[in-house]
């Protein structure tokens, strides 16, 4: 992999918790694409911590999900992942998220 694709921290945060809001939400990859006006490849490669996001598409995603920017760099709680699993019946989150929900990339 190289240097530039090699998620961060805060990639790794971003990815984390558009992955939940989306799935909280019930939205596909497409419909988060489309209310930001960004291709859907390119939520793939966020979610997946591969790319450096712009400052303005990081307000394009804050804004689809009607959220400040700082909220969208925040990871999800470890309470609020738990409540959520829960209510979706899932006993093994990392098939779900895989590894970059539980913090597993590094």
């Amino acid at each position: 992999m190289s240097p530039e694709k090699i998620p961060t921290r805060t990639r790794l945060a971003l990815a984390q918790k558009m992955r939940f809001l989306r799935f909280t939400r019930g939205w596909s990859q497409e419909v988060l694409a489309e209310l930001a006006g960004l291709h859907r490849t390119y939520i793939s490669q966020i979610e997946r911590g591969q790319v450096n996001v712009s400052v303005d598409n990081l307000e394009k995603l804050a804004d689809a999900f009607e959220l400040p920017v700082p909220e969208l760099l925040t990871p999800p709680s470890p309470a609020d992942l738990a409540g959520h699993f829960k209510d979706l019946g899932i006993e093994e989150p990392r098939a779900y998220y895989g590894p970059v929900a539980l913090g597993g990339m590094h």
